[in-house]
């Protein structure tokens, strides 16, 4: 399955479909806490793969029972004012869903982390400098001031796709 945020569908209107020309599909999952996205963004568009929408446990039946058919909700707890992700990961396995690939910000790949909910890190460096000091982190989460306070992850593998490079954790 590939997951995103409904921060991201917003920014970016991605499709967030398969490019290989392999004919495969993948389940698509939409944390969308509130249901504040557009179900006519591009990600909402089915070309036969389960789409979930993933909100807060609390949100009424009344405001999704019109739903498109291909599209199926998920109701988790909140905690912190944010989807409770072990939980969304416990019920993603119980519908056998073994592996998520999170194409998101910094909030969420930053609060998967600190959760210890990532197994691999796929990180691309681009040789690109914006010069912008209020550039988004990818990581967000609560600053180490100590090098020996920092998540540590051991690099398996460099790949360069020219001009960029990729190094998975």
């Amino acid at each position: 399955a590939i997951m995103t945020t409904s921060s991201t569908v917003i920014a970016d209107n991605p499709s967030m479909t398969c490019r290989l020309g392999n004919g495969k599909k993948l389940t698509k999952i939409i944390l969308d806490r509130t249901l504040k996205t557009d179900l006519n963004s591009k990600i909402y568009s089915s070309t036969g793969e389960k789409i979930y929408i993933v909100t807060d446990e609390k949100i009424s039946d009344e405001k999704i029972k019109n739903f498109p058919q291909n599209i199926q909700i998920i109701k988790v707890s909140v905690k912190n004012n944010k989807l409770n992700l072990t939980e969304l990961l416990e019920k993603l396995f119980d519908l056998g869903i073994m592996s998520v690939l999170v194409e998101a910000g910094g909030t969420l790949n930053g609060e998967l982390v600190s959760l210890d909910l990532v197994d691999k890190i796929y990180q691309f460096i681009a040789p690109k400098i914006l010069s912008d000091k209020t550039a988004i982190n990818s990581y967000e989460g609560s600053v180490k001031n100590k090098i020996d306070e920092a998540k540590i992850f051991e690099i398996e593998k460099t790949e360069l796709f020219l001009p960029d490079i990729l190094i998975v954790m």
